[in-house]
């Protein structure tokens, strides 16, 4: 080859890398760090500086996992073929005691927690609490709410009657 040829030819292999380069860099810079939902989602409300060092309840984490344990196993045991139901049952209602335990333990840690605090700062952390708790509790209400909405146009659906896209003995225009 010509030494003209592979001059050109080299330039233009220059000139892709740097499109190449250039583009990705472009996209890197273009795309959001972060997605402002998912902060919004998770973030958890934080407690006044103050009591951000108390020492955490160990037995929360043991009634959590006894409550998570108990639940594994129950899903387990109806996963079986042939499934125990006294044992389902039973798991059930470790599980609902276990439940009701670490929900008891909860409310005690906040009531300690409610104690330490100002006026200010309970209202400001126990808000924040309950609005992500309402965030939480709508997203899934939307989620229901969408599901029926869906289940209530099932006969626009294919296959809803047969195949067809109208009630049989309806017309079309």
């Amino acid at each position: 080859m010509s030494k003209n040829l592979l001059t050109i030819l080299l330039f233009i292999s220059l000139a892709f890398n740097l499109a190449v380069l250039g583009s990705v860099f472009w996209l890197h810079s273009q795309r959001p760090k972060h997605h402002p939902r998912f902060h919004e989602r998770n973030d958890r409300p934080q407690l006044p500086e103050h009591l951000q060092e108390l020492p955490w309840d160990p037995s929360l984490r043991d009634l959590r996992q006894a409550y998570d344990r108990d639940r594994i196993l129950l899903m387990r045991e109806l996963a079986k073929a042939d499934y125990d139901v006294q044992l389902a049952n039973a798991l059930i209602d470790s599980s609902l005691s276990d439940q009701a335990q670490l929900e008891k333990a909860l409310a005690i840690r906040f009531l300690e927690l409610r104690s330490k605090m100002s006026r200010a700062e309970a209202s400001e952390y126990f808000e924040a609490r309950a609005a992500q708790i309402e965030r939480r509790s709508n997203r899934f209400s939307r989620i229901h709410e969408r599901r029926k909405s869906n289940e209530k146009n099932d006969h626009y659906k294919p296959g809803a009657f047969g195949g067809r896209r109208r009630p049989a003995g309806s017309k079309s225009r």
